[in-house]
C-alpha cells in the first residue's frame, strides 16, 4: 500500500471508530519536500488517493483543490519536527470531553505513563495561525497533543503509527472514566450501606 492509500485507510478507520465526524479530521504525510494532505469538505470515510492535495512545505498547492483548513498546523509541525513523517488530527470524543472538564487529566496521564508524552494546547480558533504555532511548539516535546475543547494531534513515522497513538489515548480516557465511575459507585455503595445483609 502506498502512502496515499494509507492516508485514505486511516481516515476511513477514524470515521468507523467514531473518532471523527463525516467531514472532520485530517491526515497528512511528508514525502521529501512536499506533503499529501486530506481535502476540505469531503466525506472522510470515502476518500480516494485522487482526492488528496499535494502541498509544498511552505503551504503552496502543487496538486489538487482545497486542502484541510488545518494545513497550516501540519506544515508548522513538519518544520518543527524533521523526524516526523505523518500527522493525524482526530476529534476523540472521550478525550476531548474529559480534558475540557479538566477533571481526569492526571488519571489519563497515569494510564499513558511510559507509552508516549502528551502536551496540552489551550483552546484556539480552528485553522488559525495561532493554533498552528501553538501546536508546532508543543510538538517539540510530545508526539500527542491535546487541543483543549477541539481534538487530538498525533505524530508518527506513518499514518497507521499516528492512528495507533490516537486510539491508545482514547482507550486511556475510557479507562480513566470507567475507573472514576467505579470508584464513585463504590463510595456510594459504602455510604448507603448496601450489601450489609
Amino acid at each position: 500500500m502506498d502512502i496515499k492509500e494509507e492516508i485514505c485507510l486511516v481516515m476511513k478507520l477514524l470515521y468507523e471508530r467514531g473518532l471523527i465526524p463525516s467531514l472532520g479530521g485530517n491526515v497528512s504525510s511528508k514525502v521529501g519536500n512536499y506533503l499529501w494532505i486530506t481535502p476540505s469538505s469531503k466525506f472522510k470515510a470515502n476518500l480516494t488517493p485522487e482526492d488528496l492535495v499535494k502541498l509544498s512545505l511552505d503551504g503552496k498547492i502543487i496538486q489538487g483543490s482545497k486542502p484541510s483548513r488545518e494545513w497550516r498546523m501540519h506544515v508548522a509541525i513538519y518544520r518543527s519536527r524533521v523526524d516526523i513523517y505523518s500527522i493525524v488530527h482526530a476529534h476523540n470524543p472521550l478525550t476531548v470531553g474529559l480534558y475540557s472538564s479538566q477533571g481526569l487529566e492526571g488519571m489519563i496521564m497515569e494510564f499513558l505513563k511510559g507509552l508516549t508524552k502528551v502536551s496540552i494546547v489551550p483552546e484556539l480558533p480552528a485553522g488559525s495561525k495561532e493554533l498552528a504555532s501553538a501546536v508546532a511548539e508543543a510538538s517539540k516535546e510530545a508526539d500527542l497533543i491535546i487541543l483543549r475543547g477541539h481534538g487530538i494531534v498525533s505524530l508518527g513515522k506513518s499514518p497507521l503509527e499516528a492512528l495507533n497513538k490516537v486510539e491508545v489515548l482514547e482507550m486511556a480516557s475510557l479507562s480513566a472514566l470507567t475507573s472514576s465511575i467505579a470508584k464513585a459507585m463504590s463510595w456510594i455503595h459504602r455510604l448507603m450501606g448496601w450489601g450489609k445483609g
